[in-house]
């Protein structure tokens, strides 16, 4: 029996909860994208998606869950939330809020700053990255060659765990002072314990061109290596905006392009709805199926909705 088979729900509340998602899903949203001169276009294309993919999340996820609630599904479990730079504020706090209304411990919510993913400090960032790692062989050894899967180990060492190791010990304590002092990350409260389950909250891409892409992969690398030194994973990314009638991209914007069976192999789940309640619901048991072995890219891709199997009544 899996652990998502383990949970007992009840109807009464998750169609009140649900009831709420659909009525906030259909309403315009206020897009978090500062772009340049098309901001306004831009945002009113990126709202419109939003919107669309809420409502039909809220929808589905009505469809399939009368007998099923979030509540205690991460009952006594660790969380650590990455934020990358440039994600909507909004977005964590309600992920954040949704972790611990599922049971979790307080999560701990981790900033990163913008130089960790600027593809013009690397030099930079290697520099701190094994500076971090000078005096911790066991960590170096499983850190890889490459600037930013060293600093995802680094990351990883310092804010995520695995089974019962997610003490937050002196290691922890001495490279989170590193990242800090190197104005590396920025951290939402002191840590209490490293969270064996990881929810990355990343941006809606808000530009085009070699730069933009270097950075994407950057942040893949970065989520990929904190998802290998967990439990469970998720991406929960805005899809990019398309071609300018409202149609949004089918894939969350960071995981395009990546070979899916290495994303299945970390233990990664993606979802791109990011707006409403429902999103939410999703979220959760998206992070579930991943740390069940059952990873997999969750939300609205055009007419069609994917969930978790725990949301649709399947379990095959």
């Amino acid at each position: 029996m899996t652990a998502l088979r383990r949970y007992v729900f009840g109807f009464l509340a998750v169609c009140t909860a649900l009831a709420v998602g659909i009525a906030l899903g259909t309403g315009p949203l206020r897009s978090d994208l500062v772009g340049a001169a098309d901001t306004a276009q831009t945002s009113r294309v990126a709202s419109s998606a939003d919107a669309r993919n809420s409502s039909r999340l809220s929808a589905a996820v009505t469809a399939g869950t009368a007998d099923r609630l979030l509540h205690n599904t991460l009952s006594g479990r660790t969380v650590t939330v990455v934020v990358l730079p440039g994600a909507a504020h909004r977005t964590v706090t309600a992920m954040a809020a949704a972790v611990e209304r599922a049971g979790a411990l307080q999560p701990l919510v981790v900033h990163l700053m913008p130089g960790v993913v600027d593809p013009g400090k690397k030099t930079y960032v290697d520099s701190v990255a094994r500076s971090a790692l000078k005096h911790r062989p066991d960590v170096a050894r499983t850190a890889g060659h490459d600037t930013y899967q060293r600093m995802g180990a680094v990351l990883a060492r310092a804010y995520v765990g695995s089974g019962s190791r997610t003490a937050y010990d002196s290691e922890s304590r001495d490279i989170d002072a590193e990242l800090q002092g190197a104005k590396m990350v920025t951290l939402s409260q002191p840590p209490v314990r490293r969270g064996s389950f990881v929810v990355v909250v990343a941006p809606r891409p808000d530009g085009q061109g070699q730069y933009a892409a270097a950075s994407q992969v950057i942040e893949a690398q970065l989520v990929t290596a904190l998802a290998a030194r967990s439990d469970g994973a998720l991406l929960l990314s805005p899809p990019a905006v398309g071609n300018g009638h409202g149609d949004v991209g089918g894939e969350a914007s960071l995981v395009a392009g990546w070979p899916l069976a290495d994303r299945h192999t970390e233990r990664l789940s993606t979802l791109n709805a990011v707006a409403g309640p429902a999103s939410r619901v999703t979220a959760i048991y998206a992070l579930l199926s991943a740390s069940d072995g059952k990873p997999g890219d969750f939300g609205v891709f055009g007419r069609r909705v994917r969930l978790p199997a725990a949301l649709t009544g399947s379990h095959h």
